[in-house]
């Protein structure tokens, strides 16, 4: 029972939820080493991924990872893209993270295509255009391997979430047999940018995205190493 919700939770359910770790939103001593936001932009033809999710999570400087804000619901076009300028101006309006944090969408058409219209829309509002296409959701293809993979870091206590974030414990108790899964998957993007590195195949290209960020002082991604020292 969560949330005051009964639920059918089969044996072979993968997210090990009791061992989620909650917080009170306090932000960790040090403050943030990273943050990291993800969207899910809800353009799929799959029932259980229906509505926009958008999620930011936050990495402590001991390694532990936290989910500290979601929204969702379902939004046309033009609202998905206002609840995203919103959400990372008020992100750049908290003094724990003071900017507008780099954030992920998946690497296909429509999700592209919202991040060009939503990369628009922050320009137009005085912003840097902080969304782009993440080259893979996990190491891993597939949700259900992403939450194998996920499920180590819930198991050794690395993930936090707080009380609020009633729909993404319930959506994690029952993946991968739930009606929805799309609040808990844009959270467990979130947090998977912040505590696995980058894939090796796309290493060379965030290297010369880099240095070219470099160039002209733009913000580089939180999840990328600083390879500045190579144009020396």
């Amino acid at each position: 029972r969560i949330g005051g919700e009964w639920l059918n939770i089969a044996e072979d359910a993968i997210v090990p939820v009791e061992k989620l770790r909650e917080w009170d939103g306090t932000v960790p001593k040090g403050g943030w080493a990273g943050v990291a936001v993800w969207i899910d932009s809800a353009f799929s033809s799959k029932e259980t991924s229906d509505r926009f999710c958008i999620s930011l999570a936050g990495r402590s400087n001991d390694g532990r990872c936290y989910l500290i804000r979601q929204e969702f619901g379902r939004f046309d076009a033009d609202e998905r893209v206002r609840v995203t300028a919103r959400f990372l101006a008020d992100c750049a309006a908290d003094e724990s993270i003071g900017r507008v944090p780099s954030a992920y969408v998946q690497r296909t058409t429509p999700d592209i295509e919202f991040m060009n219209r939503a990369n628009d829309a922050l320009m137009r509002a005085g912003m840097r255009a902080a969304i782009t296409a993440y080259p893979e959701k996990g190491s891993v293809p597939g949700k259900v391997e992403r939450a194998n993979s996920f499920a180590d870091a819930i198991g050794n206590g690395q993930v936090y979430i707080m009380a609020e974030h009633r729909e993404f414990r319930r959506e994690a108790s029952v993946f991968p047999h739930g009606q929805h899964d799309d609040v808990f998957d844009c959270g467990m993007g979130a947090l998977m940018v912040l505590t696995e590195a980058m894939p090796s195949a796309s290493l060379a290209k965030a290297v010369a995205s880099q240095m070219v960020a470099a160039d002209d002082d733009s913000e580089r991604p939180d999840w990328m190493p600083d390879y500045s020292w190579l144009r020396e």
